[in-house]
């Protein structure tokens, strides 16, 4: 059997034409505005779609209908909030005794303020005499430092 191939002018006629179809098309796609994206309309539907809350909790409300659209941020459920509510009022608690225990600790200070400058008061009191008497007794023997005596007796 003797293949009967059509001339060579046909056949160079039909490469160029199947080589043009090619290029022409591939020239298209690559020269798209929309960057070679797929653009389609219609609806997406899912059987099944997880959610997590960020905190866990007990859901005590579901504030929206199967099927219903939402956007981004919707509320979609409500959680019981009494645990959070208990553990707010024990930190409050904790707040007020360390507030309490300032308290204290700054009034324990101004007693101790109090108490240091009575106990100095009476220590100069009851030192002026036998320093006065040092000083006067014989100057030439003076040999306690400048600290020691107040700027009164000095």
């Amino acid at each position: 059997m003797e293949r009967n191939l059509p001339p060579l002018p046909v056949r160079i006629v039909v490469l160029l034409l199947v080589l043009g179809t090619i290029g022409y098309f591939a020239i298209q796609s690559l020269n798209k505005p929309d960057g070679g994206q797929l653009a389609a309309s219609g609806t997406i539907e899912s059987v099944a779609v997880n959610i997590s809350p960020e905190v866990a909790g007990k859901v005590t409300e579901v504030l929206v209908e199967e099927g219903q659209t939402v956007k981004a941020g919707d509320a979609l459920l409500r959680l019981d909030d009494s645990l959070l509510t208990a553990q707010r009022a024990v930190v409050a608690a904790q707040l007020d005794a360390a507030k309490a225990g300032v308290a204290t600790t700054q009034n324990a200070l101004a007693t101790t303020e109090t108490q240091f400058q009575i106990t100095l008061d009476a220590a100069l009191v009851q030192a002026k005499s036998t320093r006065l008497e040092d000083w006067f007794s014989d100057p030439n023997l003076f040999e306690q430092p400048g600290w020691y005596y107040t700027r009164v007796e000095q």
